[in-house]
């Protein structure tokens, strides 16, 4: 999972729709935080904007042009009274890494109590409880 400290705002900022295509420099970005973390398959989650179903094809594409492998692309709608069906799918093929386009608005638990958000292309991390692995993230 991408769960940098500092997130790439442009994507974030065109996946919620603010524009409509992701720069060669953004894809580059997302690539080489995917690849620090030694990734080769990932699976891909999206909402149905033009703009995050657009930045999900375009890191597809420059993935697989690394000769890295796409396990799956999982979209969902925006606004739903349950994403389980999608999120179960989404984690299903166990990629080595989710990378997710879509309008900000994550958040999480940590192991020992506390939670996490992501605001304004931020990480903020767990606030009570005792530092450890999140039980779920992804890039928007």
């Amino acid at each position: 999972m991408i769960t940098s400290p500092r997130l790439p705002a442009g994507l974030v900022r065109r996946a919620a729709g603010v524009g409509t295509e992701v720069t060669e420099v953004e894809l580059d970005r997302v690539v080489e935080l995917a690849l620090r973390r030694d990734a080769s398959t990932v699976t891909i989650g999206h909402g149905r904007s033009a703009a995050a179903t657009a930045a999900a094809s375009a890191f597809a594409r420059r993935w697989e042009d690394q000769g890295r492998i796409v396990l799956d692309v999982v979209t969902w709608p925006e606004e739903a009274a349950s994403w389980l069906r999608q999120a179960t799918r989404f984690a299903a093929a166990h990629p080595d890494l989710w990378v997710m386009a879509g309008p900000p608005g994550l958040a999480g638990a940590a192991a020992g109590g506390g939670t996490w958000a992501v605001r304004d292309g931020q990480l903020i991390r767990p606030r009570r409880g005792r530092p450890g692995r999140a039980c779920a993230a992804g890039l928007t």
